[in-house]
């Protein structure tokens, strides 16, 4: 994290810092067994989400401000759905492939092979951590400037973060939810600290 002064930090980088915490928590108390399973009515697993997350916000900050992506280039493409594809600037979209996701314990060969390509649980945590540093480095100062690449209406980057915040904040509900189902319906602790899942 950047040495800005907690009391002088700008709201929307506590913000950020605040949603990232509840993220970071909720992924390091969820069971690995349950980290890529997908439930019924749901349409993604948990490390989708959280692939999700760091992809929005690359998208939707560094990107948009003209600055290359901090993320491998890979995540555009694991964990990204229609709706985002209009937060990267169109220079930089990538194809969208879409991966079968396992459905409870049944999953197929197919299913097994995509999910090996996934960067791990632990990379994806590290991840987390470090882009409330790079978003800093490449904002501070600057929340009061244009984006080089708008988005629809939103041309201030400040404005930006609002997208991105409620962006995280939907994709925790869903972590959430995903884990209430398991934590109801198996008996397994999930307070313990998520594995990697390297597969």
């Amino acid at each position: 994290m950047c040495e800005t002064n907690k009391a002088n930090m700008p709201a929307e980088w506590k913000m950020m810092n605040a949603l990232r915490n509840q993220t970071l928590e909720l992924v390091n108390g969820t069971a690995a067994e349950i980290i890529d399973l997908v439930p019924n009515g749901f349409a993604y697993s948990i490390r989708w989400y959280v692939g999700y997350i760091l992809t929005v916000w690359d998208q939707a900050i560094i990107q948009r401000m003209g600055q290359p992506s901090c993320l491998p280039e890979s995540f555009a493409t694991y964990f990204c759905q229609n709706q985002i594809q209009s937060l990267a600037p169109a220079i930089s979209l990538n194809p969208i492939l879409k991966i079968p996701l396992s459905r409870n314990k049944e999953t197929s060969s197919e299913t097994v092979s995509e999910l090996a390509k996934w960067p791990p649980t632990s990379q994806l945590i590290a991840y987390l951590h470090r882009q409330l540093t790079d978003i800093q480095q490449h904002t501070e100062g600057k929340l009061g400037v244009n984006l080089v690449h708008p988005y629809m209406r939103i041309k201030k980057l400040r404005r930006m973060f609002g997208v991105c915040h409620q962006e995280e904040r939907m994709a925790l509900d869903a972590m959430f939810r995903i884990r209430l189902h398991y934590e109801k319906a198996h008996p397994w602790q999930l307070d313990c600290a998520v594995g990697d899942i390297e597969m």
